[in-house]
């Protein structure tokens, strides 16, 4: 622990304290911002998988209450009742195909 003895060494270990924060702060907005535009690549690719894999690495619980999170966390939630939608039209349209009473 360093004593401030009139040198100014609290004020400067307070500054440092902040630029290292906002320096982490930095970081973990600019991995969110990477994880949001690598699901956004899979989106492009029609790759649900991957682009939920990197949905869901931006919304680390690590990442709360950084810039960019509650954006992923929306977007994970968009993604996720999509998903579901796609699942049961995918159910109807199959018992539709199917025929009644196993004739074809």
């Amino acid at each position: 622990v360093l004593v401030d003895q009139g040198h100014g060494l609290g004020v400067r270990r307070v500054a440092l304290g902040l630029e290292t924060t906002a320096a982490l702060d930095k970081v973990l907005q600019w991995q969110i911002q990477r994880h949001l535009s690598v699901a956004d690549y899979y989106h492009t690719l029609k790759s649900p998988d991957g682009e939920r894999y990197h949905l869901e690495l931006a919304t680390r619980e690590q990442f709360a209450g950084v810039p960019g999170y509650l954006e992923a966390v929306d977007k994970l939630q968009a993604f996720e009742s999509l998903q579901a939608l796609e699942s049961i039209q995918a159910e109807i349209d199959n018992q539709s195909a199917t025929p009644v009473g196993g004739l074809q």
